[in-house]
């Protein structure tokens, strides 16, 4: 289904963390990695979302466990091959291995193309905690 709603030359950016994903396959890649890295993750809760014809926003709250062998490797896609420590991502990859679960606020602002298929997005990723 991915393959069908991203379009062929998407730009995906995480605002919050300098990332930016340039077409169809890097940003299904990218997407795919971000829920490989939780070995557990609960269904969202949503907080909000709208959409037009043109644009949407989609706001929720991701929870789950994050699994220890894929999280250092979705940091380091985060950070474009950046070391994790100077990311900001440390302490992602730290909770990771000490075994805590997550707690995401997470908010997308997207564009959809005269096709139908998503061509922009904006993910703002809000401050994490762990239980």
């Amino acid at each position: 289904m991915l393959a069908t709603t991203i379009a062929p030359g998407c730009v995906w950016s995480v605002v919050t963390q300098g990332a930016v994903f340039r077409g169809r396959d890097e940003v299904i890649g990218f997407i795919r990695a971000g829920f490989d890295a939780a070995a557990t993750r609960e269904r969202p809760d949503v907080r909000g979302e709208f959409s037009t014809t043109e644009s949407g926003v989609y706001e929720y709250t991701s929870r789950g466990t994050i699994d220890p062998n894929h999280a250092k490797a979705f940091a380091r896609r985060l950070t474009g091959g950046r070391p994790i420590i100077t990311s900001g991502l440390a302490k992602i990859v730290g909770w990771a291995m000490s075994g805590k679960s997550f707690v995401v606020p997470v908010c997308f602002v997207y564009h959809v193309n005269q096709d139908g298929q998503i061509d922009r997005v904006n993910e703002y990723v809000g401050k994490r905690s762990t239980t």
